[in-house]
């Protein structure tokens, strides 16, 4: 079966999920997480993580939930992230906790919504999502099991749109925020889908920079796409560049394209602000027999970030086949 992947934005931050119990910093948990001198722990229904003493096994505070997705600590931060449906509501919520909060039958001090309870300053933030898996290694990768892999600076900032995403969860910043980066959509074809693999990705980059692609994959291996690259900005324009990674039916990367670089000026420059470009590249031999997947990337500034787009090409394998493959240096 053929799978897509088209890749929002850029990810500079390669991912590490797991689903067991965690007793390292940065990694995602649905079980236990070890910080420092504190053990936590969801019960065995899904409803009660308890805060306890690492040595002695005293309990310290228990927050009660709905349903409970997982949790992560980032330590270079002093926060700890935890996502699922709190006691008393339907709304599914990513919250950022100072420290591990504290003590009693609500230790993260919180309102049904995700919001602080008057008085405490437990919670430092909030976002209305779903969360089946999130890593941290300098930026956010958050996945939230329905195709979208969300990539935010940093671990965000603050209040009840922490991230802060347009309409709470789109894939697009709000106005005068820069936390967002980007977004991975994930869409498996049917398993009938053959050669010419045809799709097409637009990519909302930031600071009215915008790029489209569509490309054909023929079965002699040929890559033909037709880029438009275009800004909004009246005095600044911007470089550009598309590639497509090539992976396997699991997700493993076989192959990427020569990065096309394209540039536009700015509205009110001599140039032009909008541009099409059509260009081609070609898939290896040995690489079209195995072919069973692809992802489209856009990127800025590309002569300056090839690692970046390795660590792009990277997330991409990762999210089509669920785990972490090393991929070249």
């Amino acid at each position: 079966m053929f799978k897509t992947t088209a890749v929002i934005g850029l990810a500079t931050a390669v991912m590490s999920f797991v689903t067991v119990p965690a007793y390292a910093d940065g990694v995602f948990s649905t079980s236990n997480l070890r910080i420092g001198d504190v053990n936590l722990s969801i019960s065995s229904d899904g409803r009660v993580l308890t805060k306890a003493d690492a040595n002695t096994g005293q309990q310290r505070g228990q927050q009660n939930f709905r349903e409970f997705y997982g949790m992560m600590w980032e330590p270079s931060n002093s926060v700890l992230f935890v996502a699922g449906i709190l006691e008393g509501s339907n709304q599914p919520v990513l919250v950022k906790i100072r420290s591990t909060g504290g003590g009693g039958n609500n230790m993260f001090a919180l309102t049904s919504d995700g919001g602080s309870a008057p008085g405490y300053n437990y919670r430092l933030g909030s976002q209305l999502m779903t969360v089946s898996r999130m890593s941290y290694n300098g930026n956010l990768q958050i996945d939230n099991g329905s195709g979208v892999l969300y990539q935010i600076r940093g671990v965000g900032g603050t209040g009840n749109n922490m991230f802060a995403l347009a309409n709470s969860a789109a894939c697009q910043t709000a106005p005068g925020y820069n936390y967002f980066i980007g977004c991975t959509a994930v869409n498996s074809l049917s398993p009938q889908q053959a050669f010419p693999l045809q799709g097409s990705q637009f990519t909302e980059l930031g600071d009215h920079r915008r790029m489209e692609t569509s490309v054909t994959i023929s079965n002699n291996g040929r890559v033909d796409g037709v880029t438009r690259i275009w800004t909004d900005k009246q005095l600044k324009g911007f470089t550009g560049a598309v590639a497509v990674v090539i992976t396997d039916s699991a997700g493993n990367v076989l192959h990427v394209t020569v990065p096309q670089s394209y540039g536009v000026d700015c509205r009110r420059c001599p140039g032009s602000s909008d541009r099409t470009q059509q260009w081609s590249d070609a898939v290896p031999s040995n690489v079209l027999g195995r072919v069973g997947g692809y992802a489209i990337i856009h990127t800025t500034n590309p002569r300056d970030r090839w690692r970046d787009w390795l660590s792009t090409a990277r997330e991409a394998a990762t999210e089509v086949r669920a785990i972490y493959t090393e991929f070249g240096n």
